[in-house]
């Protein structure tokens, strides 16, 4: 096993709508072979499914994210269910808690939708791409009582917090934020927690310190940045951090 995976982008931004096949193309020539494609609203979530259905190496992921929720979000979420039910979806995701300011939906409705959305997960046996921000006590009293797999993606609560999530059985996404000298904190949670529940992450187009003219071929460098961090060859984190994602994202029934 000697590729990566990137276990969180959106492919089906429209920033990739002309060149995607290229930029898979270039990934790939960097050892970045599959790819977890979320969607996050009901603008995008069609485009995700055919581009799974186009593209081998890309896997659908729905969700309903924070930022889109409606005032009819039951419609929002029904509509949802009946994608996951109709097509071969991989991943429950972008969803989450955004407790910070200029998010339209309030801190009680979006509870009400991120439950909802961890109930279909439970429902179809599938595992889930989460978002948090300035949530995080409220998402972990809630996932201990209602266990589901999945990843933290883009993770900024500390080596502690991250401890607690992977108790309450989620991976942690570590992305290129990692490449900063003075992400301390970032690299203490690596060392922390070691490769056992890590898997990787661009959040393509939208990641930090992606090269523009390649940005789904950051994950190497970010792999590498672990083995420097954890003292281990960069093959070890390859192989582990893809071992990971594939028993999360890859169906044993596909």
């Amino acid at each position: 096993m000697s590729y990566l995976f990137d276990t969180h982008c959106h492919l089906a931004d429209p920033k990739f709508s002309h060149s995607l096949a290229d930029d898979l193309e270039i990934a790939n020539n960097h050892s970045t072979s599959e790819f977890l494609s979320v969607g996050s609203s009901t603008a995008d979530w069609f485009d995700t499914l055919q581009l799974a259905k186009q593209f081998q190496s890309i896997h659908a992921a729905l969700g309903l994210h924070p930022y889109f929720i409606e005032s009819d979000y039951p419609s929002q979420l029904e509509q949802l269910e009946l994608l996951i039910a109709s097509n071969s979806v991989s991943a429950i995701g972008e969803i989450g808690l955004d407790f910070s300011k200029g998010v339209t939906a309030n801190d009680s409705t979006q509870m009400l939708v991120f439950s909802q959305q961890i109930q279909l997960a439970q429902t179809y046996n599938l595992p889930v791409s989460v978002h948090c921000l300035k949530a995080y006590n409220p998402m972990l009293n809630f996932l201990k009582n209602h266990p589901v797999e999945g990843v933290m993606h883009g993770f900024a609560g500390g080596a502690q917090m991250a401890i607690q999530f992977i108790d309450a059985g989620l991976h942690i996404g570590i992305n290129s934020v990692l490449l900063n000298q003075n992400a301390r904190r970032y690299h203490e949670l690596v060392q922390c927690i070691g490769l056992d529940r890590l898997v990787l992450e661009s959040d393509a187009p939208f990641g930090m310190n992606l090269d523009s003219d390649a940005p789904l071929a950051s994950l190497m460098k970010v792999a590498i940045k672990i083995a420097e961090l954890l003292e281990c060859p960069v093959q070890e984190v390859i192989e582990k951090t893809t071992a990971n994602a594939e028993n999360l994202f890859i169906r044993k029934d596909s």
